[in-house]
């Protein structure tokens, strides 16, 4: 896997020295060279592969590729290039072998960008994950190689995530701020070329996933023409990389961009879909929240003050041991015990239902006890966003 050196390297020409027998030799610097910037994104130029026995010469899901995948309904594809006669050629997903190879190794990755073929569905997208969590407070520079079939476009961008998204139902926008997008028209190049992107940003999240793509409406992507119903990009060797300055830059507003990153920890999940609330303690047999709860309650209330029109509902669960209808009023109470915290801080009663569901919906089995206590749970539903 060949890393992308991101830190320019400026060359200085040095006035020509007189020798003199006299002159002593220069003090050789004892200084270290810094190391290169580490790219935190795995499978970067998706060399790495799952399945040895697929076709690489034809389009295949990005799974294909270890490590990647595609979080809603319209697939991304990996795509490789081959050799016929002295020329390299990746699949086409619009019929035929484009004449322009993969910028290192064999592989690429393909996305919808805008419009799309509804076949291929109106926004694709692929999600990864870093070697290491983002650190907070840190500037880094997210990049990446492209070429558009046909026709250019701008607005691919880089949102982080919690956990990996699955919206499966969907072939739209995906809806993630993103913390770095391309943000000039990358044109078509005829002659095959691939174009260097490259922004920054500042990690306001420990975030370790990621989903790359075009998070912006149609009205607010720009485009080289229109003239096609499809703007597709190959896109190649990602990187994300810690910037040396960690400051702030003088056009970033901190606490709108905060905001942005805690609306995607909620938008990770489809509407209708239960996302456990990690963490979250009471004391033996009772419904008393203990103070270990407060930062998970404390996230999920920064997630319904970020986004006002959110509503959810909680939901209690419990394990098998002791009466049914007992485990029943007891998840009940939990779930009711997390709401009034919500409301108690803030939060309108409107925008927070709760229920209990004792020992029915188990998530494991209850043999063990490791496995009880995963299925003594607290989860929240979202209702409408």
């Amino acid at each position: 896997m060949k890393q992308l050196l991101l830190l320019t390297i400026f060359c200085c020409v040095l006035p020509a020295l007189h020798a003199q027998k006299t002159t002593p030799a220069p003090a050789q610097s004892t200084a270290k060279a810094k190391p290169k910037p580490k790219n935190l994104v795995l499978n970067p130029s998706f060399e790495i592969r799952k399945d040895t026995t697929v076709n690489w010469l034809v389009q295949n899901p990005i799974e294909r590729a270890a490590g990647w995948e595609t979080p809603n309904k319209s697939n991304a594809q990996v795509y490789t290039s081959v050799k016929k006669g002295d020329k390299y050629f990746v699949f086409d997903p619009y019929g035929a072998d484009w004449n322009f190879a993969a910028r290192t190794g064999k592989n690429v990755a393909g996305i919808n960008v805008l419009y799309g073929n509804p076949k291929y569905g109106k926004r694709s997208y692929i999600q990864g994950e870093l070697r290491e969590p983002l650190t907070v407070g840190q500037k880094y520079y997210f990049g990446f190689w492209v070429h558009y079939h046909c026709q250019g476009a701008n607005n691919i961008g880089i949102a982080f995530l919690p956990e990996r998204a699955k919206l499966d139902s969907t072939t739209e926008i995906l809806p993630f701020d993103p913390a770095s997008y391309q943000k000039k028209i990358t044109n078509y190049d005829k002659d095959r070329t691939w174009t260097f992107v490259r922004d920054s940003f500042i990690a306001f999240k420990p975030f370790q996933y990621f989903v790359i793509g075009n998070f912006f409406p149609d009205s607010l992507t720009q485009v080289q023409t229109a003239s096609f119903n499809h703007h597709f990009a190959f896109i190649d060797d990602i990187v994300v990389v810690e910037a040396e300055n960690p400051a702030y830059s003088k056009d970033v507003d901190p606490k709108k961009e905060e905001v942005k990153w805690v609306r995607n920890t909620v938008t990770a999940k489809s509407v209708n879909s239960s996302i456990i609330l990690k963490n979250i303690y009471f004391d033996y047999n009772k419904a008393t929240l203990l103070d270990e709860s407060n930062k998970s309650l404390n996230e999920l209330l920064e997630q319904m003050n970020a986004q006002p029109k959110l509503k959810i509902k909680i939901k209690g669960h419990t394990s098998t041991e002791g009466d049914a209808a007992y485990n029943l009023k007891l998840s009940q109470n939990r779930a009711k015990a997390v709401r009034d915290y919500l409301l108690k801080n803030g939060v309108k009663t409107e925008r927070v239902q709760y229920e209990g569901y004792g020992e029915t919906v188990p998530i494991g089995p209850n043999d063990t006890e490791e496995d009880r206590a995963k299925n003594r749970r607290v989860e929240f539903e979202i209702l409408e966003k």
